[in-house]
């Protein structure tokens, strides 16, 4: 579809980096569509569903580890290209076909998406196709220049023996309302081994680095990842995941400072976090380190069978 045909501003809102307005709209939809510059089914595991009827083109990925690990299809729906003459029931019917032709190719699938606040007529079609609220997500960011803290206490970044205790920490120091543990879907004993294992793999490389205690007993961690973002031509220090047990009550807010003073001496343009709409004490920390609202969005989910 041409994209002087389509709401270039919609797309917009799904980039983790739509606060940054000096990005023109088209840049962001193109990144989106079209990742790493090549056409996006093109990519492994990138497919989009096309409703020639309602020139509607629906973009999705199969996640192979995620598919892996809870042992059944995993898929993220990850953006609906639509005309800007499109109606409530088009847009209904296009998922309905997109739905039907997914649930064929993997029987019991299960699929989500992190919706952006603003798609209220994709929130309403996709409601009336099944999919479910499971977590409402406040994404935070700080622009240079960061503060310096020098009343922190000290940290160490997590090695491989540290690995074991890092993953029982964020399986036993779990949020309710986090998505895997908020969907009915999803057994909570599966939830717990799936932030064990992805706690784990970040400690291994997956993430940057992963912060803990110095000197303190080991019951948290904050796990970073520190990228630049070529095609958009700036640089960020994100927090991925953190948990913090009973023994180390109020260490978010330490790690925090210290994710500022990362960012600040590998000269990140942006910092960058994620958390619950629910979760008052992170945000409260957010807000006193001065980082402000980007966006947010909902992850919505449909599936076959319970995970």
């Amino acid at each position: 579809m041409d994209s002087s045909f389509v709401n270039l501003t919609r797309s917009r809102f799904y980039s983790p980096y739509c606060f940054i307005r000096e990005i023109a709209d088209e840049r962001f939809h193109n990144q989106l569509t079209k990742p790493n510059g090549r056409d996006y089914d093109t990519v492994d595991d990138h497919f989009i569903f096309a409703d020639n009827n309602n020139d509607t083109h629906i973009f999705y990925r199969y996640l192979a580890w995620d598919s892996d690990f809870f042992g059944r299809p995993v898929v993220k729906l990850e953006y609906i290209q639509f005309p800007l003459s499109a109606s409530f029931t088009s847009l209904a019917v296009s998922i309905a076909s997109f739905l039907e032709t997914v649930k064929a190719l993997y029987p019991s699938v299960y699929i989500f998406i992190d919706l952006p606040a603003e798609d209220i007529l994709v929130a309403q079609a996709l409601n009336s196709n099944g999919f479910k609220l499971i977590e409402t997500r406040l994404h935070y960011f700080k622009s240079l220049p960061f503060a310096v803290h020098n009343d922190v206490q000290p940290v160490r970044v997590a090695g491989l023996t540290d690995a074991p205790i890092v993953g029982t920490v964020a399986a036993t120091a779990v949020n309710e309302y986090d998505r895997y543990h908020a969907d009915v879907s999803i057994n909570r004993d599966v939830a717990n081994k799936y932030l064990e294992t992805y706690a784990v793999a970040a400690v291994n490389g997956f993430c940057t680095e992963v912060l803990i205690p110095e000197q303190d007993a080991l019951d948290s961690f904050m796990a970073l990842d520190h990228k630049t973002v070529e095609e958009l031509g700036f640089k960020y220090s994100r927090i991925v995941l953190t948990a913090v047990g009973p023994k180390n009550k109020g260490w978010h807010y330490n790690y925090m400072k210290h994710t500022q003073n990362r960012a600040s001496q590998r000269q990140s343009d942006y910092l960058l976090m994620t958390t619950q709409a629910t979760n008052k004490a992170v945000i409260n920390n957010a807000e006193k380190l001065q980082m402000k609202l980007g966006h947010t969005t909902h992850i919505l989910s449909v599936y076959t069978n319970p995970l």
